[in-house]
């Protein structure tokens, strides 16, 4: 009410206003106007629900900014994909609670269950401190379902809809429902030559989310016993895909009728990693930190062939990263190093702990949040790494060398020191002439 003043007549108070007021605009026009929200308007009209969400009567919005989409990476690319349509459309809906709660009706300290339009529940609680608003989705065990680190927190609240109220936050809830595998990542990365490389390799269980067959060499994961589980392993892998673009410049005729050539190079570009160690805050499948290394299957450690199978990863600029083959040399680069150029994680799963004896009050075992791996897009083709002959055998030639150059160098000095002791002992014979 910018430019008004009041005036009272007798027990009511008249505002005069400078402008007409107007309605609410619906949640998409509301949206719309606003460019922190325009990926959330990208996903409304690619699921085809803008007319839906526009109708729906009495509806709290939850809406992730921009960032908070970027931040999923290629699970995004995934669901805005045609093929991820009902994916998408449950993903927008579990931000959508059947409802309408201002800010001061969110309870404090303590979280409350909200039924959404996708049907699943979503948590809110208004923390007693800051009165900041947490959201977060249903937990099992003590962990979250959908494999999220942190709370999704308010940026901004209370905004007006002709349906209801926007509240803007910071992260995006993936609904409790929602499976998201390497294939699907890879699928969001639009990396169809890397995946077949993987089915033609023989290691289609990567792009399904399950452990090496018993057939497999990775079977046993090199020199490690397998411990016993119910759930899938107690292996997360993450697969460093080369672009279409970067497979466009490399032999596949070769490696396609090659199966040993091909195993190792596919196996290069997998990483293995413990399924139980904490998620990545940042939504990486793994931790990154400069410098840190990773056994690919490659490596002899994971019980493949090769002494340079594993990788390093290096900070490049201010967010991006590096990652090439481990102690490789005189390759220049060419073949051993690349650029991370997109991420993804697959969805957590939960693996039951089995107790040595059963509780006697019947109590269920724990759950532990079991990570999924993911996907890291490459710029560039990692070639397997083998040394020239002469970081093989050279250092041999050069022991031998100096090893033969010492001895002719002694003997020169033997020779030397005998000649000379030759001369000195010599008398010449009585009467001989000069």
């Amino acid at each position: 009410m910018r430019n008004s003043f009041a005036v009272q007549v007798g027990d009511s108070i008249i505002y005069l206003l400078a402008s007409v007021l107007e309605p609410p605009s619906s949640v998409v026009t509301t949206a719309v106007s606003d460019l922190r929200l325009s990926t959330f308007v990208a996903a409304v009209y690619a699921a085809s629900l803008d007319k839906t969400l526009s109708r729906s009567p009495a509806i709290t919005y939850l809406i992730p900014h921009n960032p908070a989409f970027t931040s999923l990476g290629l699970v995004m690319s995934y669901l805005l994909l045609p093929t991820a349509r009902d994916e998408l459309r449950s993903l927008i809906r579990y931000h959508a609670i059947d409802e309408i709660v201002y800010l001061d009706e969110f309870p404090i300290g303590g979280a409350l269950r909200y039924p959404t339009l996708d049907g699943a529940e979503i948590y809110v609680e208004r923390e007693s401190s800051n009165a900041t608003l947490a959201i977060h989705g249903p937990t099992i065990g003590g962990h979250p379902a959908n494999g999220e680190t942190r709370d999704a927190r308010l940026i901004e609240g209370d905004i007006l809809t002709s349906s209801g109220v926007v509240h803007i936050i910071d992260q995006v809830e993936l609904p409790p429902s929602m499976n998201i595998g390497v294939a699907k990542l890879l699928q969001g990365a639009k990396a169809t030559t890397f995946a077949d490389l993987i089915r033609a390799a023989n290691m289609s269980w990567i792009l399904e989310g399950k452990p090496p067959p018993p057939s497999s060499d990775l079977s046993t994961s090199g020199r490690r016993k397998r411990i016993k589980r119910r759930a899938k392993a107690d292996r997360a892998y993450t697969v460093l895909c080369p672009t279409d673009k970067a497979l466009s410049r490399l032999n596949l005729t070769y490696y396609l009728s090659n199966s040993r050539a091909l195993s190792s190079l596919v196996k290069l570009h997998i990483i293995p990693t413990d399924a139980f160690a904490p998620l990545s805050s940042d939504g990486h499948p793994l931790p990154l930190v400069d410098e840190i290394t990773y056994s690919t299957l490659l490596d002899v450690k994971q019980g493949g062939e090769s002494q340079y199978g594993t990788v390093a990863f290096r900070r490049w600029g201010e967010e991006g990263w590096l990652v090439g083959i481990k102690s490789a040399r005189g390759t220049e680069g060419a073949s051993d190093s690349a650029r991370v150029v997109g991420y993804g994680r697959a969805t957590p799963w939960f693996v039951p702990v089995e107790r040595e004896t059963p509780d006697p009050l019947g109590v269920e075992g724990e759950m532990r949040l079991a990570g999924g791996g993911g996907v890291l897009t490459i710029d560039s083709v990692l070639l397997p790494y083998e040394p020239g002959w002469f970081r093989r055998w050279g250092w041999i030639g050069v022991v031998v060398g100096l090893g033969v150059l010492g001895g002719v160098t002694m003997g020169a000095m033997g020779w030397k020191v005998w000649k000379g002791r030759e001369r000195v002992e010599y008398q010449p014979v009585e009467g001989e002439e000069d």
